[in-house]
């Protein structure tokens, strides 16, 4: 076995922020990894991990006597950067965890989670050839938050959930080696028509077992669970595990309980009945709506919400009488009970849970309940009556080591046959202008420093009356001419106009597009042309680096990064696909027909970028600043903002109007406006909030 070096990414490690499944998954995973001799480096990706400091302490103390590597994705002071409502924090995180990566040295293996689509960006760049060709990234699948919404039947009522569900999805879609714990999963996956890679490893959930303490961030102490072979068997304590989601479904289990209680109490006087909630701290109205529920109840009752995961299984393993129920209305694989299994926990379970997989088919009924009170209660009677056995699982950790062994070990570590760029395929620059040479200037200045030698510009000039702009213009004639590049001038027709005649003036077979005020970077015909052609995409965009200045352009200069997807779901609300700063294979922007040449409106790229993906053309976002993107405060020339904005939207929505059809039209229509009053609404809370927090602070009143 060589020692490899493998990095796990993830949102929650060793309990903190708290023992989510993702977070005991990567604690164990870490462990086992680094126990059978990988080099294991853990990045910690949580937004709040300023909150954290005192327990990433002890849990970085932890890791260095293991020698585990614990790093910290710290904000270095760019937040600044991503204030725009584009950049919601999902995308931010994945986009900050790409760049982290260009920091380090090569990892072989990366592990990333599918919620939250930490993996996007990186996944995208391994796509398009830019990074991550010697190194193979696995996405586990955990609860994609589509499916997490519907568990617990709550509704898409959110712009991010959109992004969300789409980088997720992708995550997905474009990793190497897909990792999941349950046959559950996978098929919901297909259900949904989402992709899958070639490469899917079905293996059971890890437990660590080869370390003597596990750390317990609660109390600052260590824990040592030891596996008891006794076998359990008359029940006295009756055990809830979970918290007040919708999924996790605490209402059944106290309606059983209640019926319980009317029906059996008298048998059964000296049982308990405890609560362990897992995850955040429950508020204090569902716990007092608990308390008033519960209060007529004829047996003991315990409530626990400080028990980390490990307290909760240490909790169970005390005596042999507890029955642990889980009535949940939805889940994959809860890691309480991959842990009931192996330390001979009885438990009972409700027969929508994945889990189930891993009990041998004989003793599945044994094991589940019909969401069904009555059935519930008659089953906890059943079994207090007459005890319980240990379950007969299919559950074994040797096979699930060697399973994840293999996993690794079996990927080829062969450098990624990227395509051949050596031939260097002609790259046509259509750059469009009017009126401003003293910006212009500086976007042919950048064309010149171009990295890339097969290239062209066409400059179309639309319309310029003004003396400047003609000598400026008359200046570039003779340079133009020894490069082979183009000067052309037309009436004033629009800048969509402009960029089609430049277009069709281009002999390259691939196409970019460019505005007098936008300055490109050195590498961006180069970098367009390596993620084109390993990606195999037919429209690439890239992200803008905003300044606001009539000057060349400086890092330092810039206010803002905007980052894109390529979500045509998002793509209703606003756009989410690119600037201008785009390539095209030349053919396909012809089949598109071009730009739309409405003159006195803008968001033509938004309009086109629809289109190519609603019409089935591969659109990929790079995840790379590639140009400069001036805005220049009250210009007239700056269409977008000048233009009626009514006007523009419908611009955008004709693609989805054409790809949905006439009968889904005054529907889509009404999903534009959504936006209007998801933002609205998003005010009035905020604003609600201010208003609590106010009276909170100024005069005690708490509302």
């Amino acid at each position: 076995m060589t020692n490899k070096r493998v990095c796990i990414v993830t949102n929650g490690i060793f309990g903190v922020p708290y023992d989510s499944e993702i977070s005991i998954y990567y604690s164990e995973l870490a462990l086992f990894l680094n126990s059978s001799g990988y080099d294991v480096s853990i990045l910690f990706a949580n937004k709040n991990i300023e909150q954290y400091k005192e327990k990433i302490s002890i849990i970085n103390s932890f890791c260095i006597s293991l020698n585990l590597k614990l790093f910290l994705l710290i904000s270095s002071g760019d937040d600044k950067y991503f204030s725009d409502r584009l950049a919601n924090e999902n995308l931010v995180s994945s986009y900050k965890i790409y760049n982290w990566f260009k920091s380090q040295p090569n990892f072989d293996i990366i592990f990333f989670s599918d919620y939250e689509g930490f993996g996007f960006y990186s996944l995208l760049a391994k796509n398009q050839g830019l990074m991550f060709q010697n190194s193979k990234i696995i996405v586990k699948v955990f609860h994609p938050t589509r499916w997490k919404l519907f568990a617990n039947k709550t509704d898409f009522d959110s712009l991010d959930y959109i992004a969300i569900d789409y980088i997720e999805k992708k995550s997905i879609e474009l990793c190497d080696v897909l990792l999941v714990s349950s046959n559950y999963i996978v098929n919901w996956i297909k259900d949904n028509d989402w992709q899958i890679p070639s490469e899917v490893y079905m293996i059971w959930d890890i437990i660590y077992d080869g370390v003597n303490e596990i750390i317990n961030i609660g109390n600052n102490k260590s824990n040592i669970l030891e596996k008891e072979n006794k076998r359990k068997h008359l029940i006295n304590e009756l055990v809830y595990y979970g918290n007040f989601e919708k999924q996790k479904n605490i209402d059944i289990f106290i309606d059983a309980i209640d019926i319980f209680n009317i029906k059996y109490s008298m048998l059964h006087r000296n049982l308990v009945v405890s609560f362990i909630f897992s995850g955040d701290k429950p508020d204090e109205d569902s716990m007092k709506n608990l308390h008033n529920r519960i209060k007529h109840w004829n047996f003991k009752i315990n409530i626990i919400d400080s028990f980390d995961f490990n307290q909760s299984v240490k909790y169970l393993l005390q005596d042999n009488g507890k029955l642990l129920i889980l009535p949940y209305l939805l889940e994959n694989t809860p890691y309480i009970i991959t842990k009931c299994l192996y330390y001979d926990i009885p438990f009972i379970v409700s027969d929508k849970i994945a889990s189930l997989e891993y009990i041998e088919a004989e003793d599945v009924a044994n094991r589940s309940f019909v969401l069904n009170k009555f059935i519930l209660a008659d089953k906890i009677h059943d079994y207090m009556i007459n005890g319980i056995t240990p379950t007969k699982s299919n559950y074994s950790i040797d096979k699930v080591k060697k399973d994840l062994i293999k996993c690794i070990e079996e990927l080829s570590f062969d450098l990624k046959s990227s395509a051949d760029l050596s031939l260097k395929p002609k790259v046509s620059v259509c750059l469009v202008h009017h009126e401003r040479p003293h910006l212009l200037k500086y976007a042919v200045d950048s064309l010149r420093k171009q990295d890339y030698t097969n290239y062209e510009v066409i400059l179309v000039d639309d319309g310029s009356r003004d003396r400047e702009s003609y000598n400026y213009l008359n200046s570039l004639s003779e340079e133009f001419n020894d490069r082979g590049w183009k000067i052309i001038m037309q009436p004033n027709l629009h800048s969509s106009a402009a960029r089609n005649r430049a277009a069709k003036e281009a002999s390259g077979e691939y196409i970019v597009f460019l505005d007098d005020d936008d300055y490109v970077k050195p590498y961006n015909i180069s970098t367009f042309i390596k993620a084109m052609i390993n990606s195999k995409a037919d429209v690439l965009t890239c992200f803008p680096l905003v300044f606001n200045s009539n000057v060349e352009p400086k890092d330092e200069d810039v206010t803002q990064i905007w980052i894109f997807t390529g979500d045509p779901a998002s793509g209703i609300f606003e756009n989410s696909y690119g600037p201008i700063n785009a390539m095209f294979k030349k053919n396909v922007f012809f089949e598109l027909g071009g730009f739309t040449e409405l003159k006195g409106l803008g968001l033509e790229d938004w309009e086109i970028f629809a289109n190519a993906v609603l019409n089935g053309y591969k659109l990929e976002v790079i995840p790379e600043p590639l140009f400069y993107y001036r805005i220049i405060k009250n210009s007239k020339n700056n269409v977008n903002t000048s233009t009626d904005i009514y006007y523009n939207n419908q611009r955008v929505l004709k693609p989805y109007l054409n790809a949905f059809g006439a009968d889904m039209a005054s529907a889509v229509m009404y999903l534009k406006n959504m936006k209007k009053l998801h933002y609205e609404r998003l005010y009035i809370n905020n604003y609600i909030l201010t208003l609590k927090q106010n009276l909170k602070d100024k005069f005690n009143i708490i509302i």
